[in-house]
């Protein structure tokens, strides 16, 4: 199967596929290092545990000069949270870029207080006891239709255990990642953890398969 990142604008749906060398998206967490690591040139994929310059599960990285994304925007450092998961490339320990892409963007559809979970998008977000929330003090503050942003990892049930959410005003477009299971050459549909989507009015899709 494989993994992508799909999103919904006013009038268009973009499905991008993943590239492979992106390190701990099915992580339970921590972070990982590719290239020549940390004192090399290299990836490092991990939870943002404070600021200075960046600290990336309690590394820093300077970010001057950084080239610094959140949601495909660029952004300042003012912008980014404790509890973000993102992706940095980096030299040393010097921040090349730093890139937050959340697993899921969209609507509360059911809440459930008793096992602290929310559905959005079809997903099932659980909240920890160290999950960061921002604009909301607990799920009791959260009512169905709330826009939410959530950055976490996927366990081995394909739910997202949050590490970060933000309740926000307004939402340009939805976003979810995940597998691509029951794909239709034919009628162009497929599922994303148990999200049926219909990409029919895509005019240069990608190349599926389950």
């Amino acid at each position: 199967m494989l993994n992508v990142s799909l999103k919904s604008g006013w009038k268009s749906l973009m499905v991008v596929l993943l590239a492979l060398v992106l390190l701990g998206s099915c992580s339970s967490g921590g972070g990982d290092l590719a290239g020549g690591g940390i004192s090399g040139t290299g990836v490092y994929n991990g939870v943002i545990t404070g600021f200075g310059s960046v600290f990336v599960n309690g590394v820093e990285f300077s970010t001057t000069g950084a080239a610094i994304t959140a949601n495909d925007a660029g952004v300042t450092e003012d912008d980014l949270d404790v509890g973000m998961k993102v992706r940095v490339e980096a030299s040393g320990t010097s921040a090349l870029s730093i890139t937050f892409d959340p697993e899921v963007i969209g609507p509360v559809q059911s809440i459930d207080t008793v096992n602290d979970q929310i559905v959005v998008m079809g997903q099932t977000v659980l909240i920890q006891g160290t999950t960061i929330l921002k604009g909301f003090g607990s799920i009791l503050d959260l009512v169905a239709g709330d826009a939410v942003v959530v950055s976490g990892f996927f366990d081995a049930a394909g739910n997202i255990r949050a590490v970060f959410i933000e309740l926000k005003a307004q939402i340009s477009g939805e976003e979810v990642k995940g597998l691509v299971s029951a794909f239709d050459a034919v009628s162009r549909t497929f599922v994303i953890n148990g999200l049926s989507v219909d990409y029919s009015g895509v005019t240069d899709p990608p190349q599926f398969q389950n």
